[in-house]
């Protein structure tokens, strides 16, 4: 298929479009084109079509998202123009028809593109502030240090309803060996997951820590949060 076909796609993600054999073999040409600008033109348009229980489509979807994932151009490792890839329209349509299962929403956020991880990122807070077997399993992955720094910053930072013996087994990580694992930690000192004498306790044994970040953060936290004597 030719690269300029992908304005017929942009055409059709403005259109009120139904899912019909012809239009879903249009889009499974466009979805699996050389070229990954159309192939994410065509996911666009899918969009439209991305409502729940979808099945027809839903399978079209996911056929794509697995052959992206094997031949769009590797991410940089580093630094570097960013390739084109159709996988993070793909995987909008694909949660808007059908819900993922905790263990792909771990994957999804695992990804080695940050536009995939953003979107799964954001379905993956929405499943925290509803259930707490994945907030089970967001603790567990805590803990054996499986997720990213970024991750588990904004899911604490997004006021995550943990439960009071979760709330503790994050808070253990204060005192890890890795530095790492207790930078990442640190927005548990919040008035949401604790009180401020627990606070002006934990910040307490955190300015004398290793490492400068910690150290700077926990003085921080020293000013700002009112002291229980006050």
């Amino acid at each position: 298929m030719n690269s300029g076909c992908r304005h017929i796609f942009d055409i059709l993600a403005s259109l009120p479009i139904e899912p019909t054999d012809e239009m879903l073999n249009a889009l499974q040409t466009g979805l699996f084109s050389a070229d990954p600008d159309t192939a994410k033109a065509a996911a666009n348009a899918s969009l439209t079509l991305a409502i729940p229980d979808a099945i027809p489509v839903l399978d079209l979807l996911s056929e794509a998202y697995e052959f992206w994932k094997k031949h769009e151009a590797p991410y940089p490792a580093e630094s570097g123009v960013v390739p084109s890839s159709p996988r993070q329209a793909l995987l909008k349509a694909i949660l808007n028809i059908q819900a993922a299962s905790a263990a792909e929403l771990f994957e999804y956020v695992s990804d080695t593109r940050s536009d995939v991880k953003e979107t799964a990122t954001t379905k993956l807070h929405e499943a925290l502030a509803e259930s707490d077997e994945i907030r089970e399993m967001f603790v567990a992955r805590i803990e054996a240090g499986t997720l990213s720094s970024g991750l588990i910053a904004s899911a604490l930072a997004a006021k995550t309803p943990f439960a009071a013996g979760q709330i503790l087994q994050i808070t253990k990580l204060l005192l890890h060996p890795n530095p790492q694992l207790r930078f990442d930690v640190l927005k548990m000192l919040d008035e949401y997951y604790m009180t401020s004498a627990e606070i002006h306790r934990y910040a307490n044994i955190l300015k004398t820590d290793a490492a400068l970040q910690i150290r700077d953060a926990a003085y921080r936290l020293l000013d700002v949060v009112t002291s229980p004597r006050a």
